[in-house]
């Protein structure tokens, strides 16, 4: 959960540090949090994992500034993203 405040309380959030930093930048994108993954099943015994991340869309799509700290919260949750993507693929090997 992240840090409650007066204005916002959001349940769920898979990084709560990361979502209160994107809150506190922009509150437009609170709806579009928690980060999601989808697992579908391709065929019986195949799965495709997806992953949109908000944070590297908000800016273009102007609902996130475009500064230095929004730019370090793309790259930290893109390498927990592509840390995640990593490790299914080691557990799937």
């Amino acid at each position: 959960m992240s840090t409650p405040t007066a204005t916002r309380n959001v349940l769920g959030a898979c990084h709560p540090e990361i979502v209160d930093r994107a809150l506190d930048a922009t509150e437009t994108t609170g709806g579009l949090f928690p980060c999601a993954v989808v697992v579908r099943q391709v065929e019986p015994g195949v799965q495709a994992v997806y992953h949109v991340s908000i944070t590297r869309i908000a800016r273009p799509v102007g609902l996130a500034p475009d500064d230095e700290t929004w730019a370090g919260t793309v790259a930290e949750t893109g390498a927990l993203v592509e840390e995640a993507m990593a490790n299914l693929e080691t557990a799937t090997a």
